[in-house]
């Protein structure tokens, strides 16, 4: 049993290794590190703009409520 399971895992390493050698070939750290400052700076402004909405639409809710705006 245990010499099925080390073949099978002998045979596994040979299919995956080339695999990972593409993997990492294909994409470097820069990459990865590039594509999370894109993924910051496109969510700051989002992220930025749900608290500007919420103080409009707080502003408009007690305007209406109170008849005066305050901002």
């Amino acid at each position: 049993m245990y010499t099925v399971l080390a073949t099978e895992a002998g045979e596994l390493t040979t299919m995956i290794t080339p695999i990972i050698t593409e993997i990492t070939g294909a994409v470097s750290a820069t990459d990865i590190v590039t594509l999370l400052g894109k993924g910051v700076a496109f969510g700051i402004p989002f992220f930025l703009a749900i608290f500007g909405v919420r103080k409009i639409v707080h502003i408009a809710q007690s305007a209406i409520r109170n008849g005066s705006i305050r901002v």
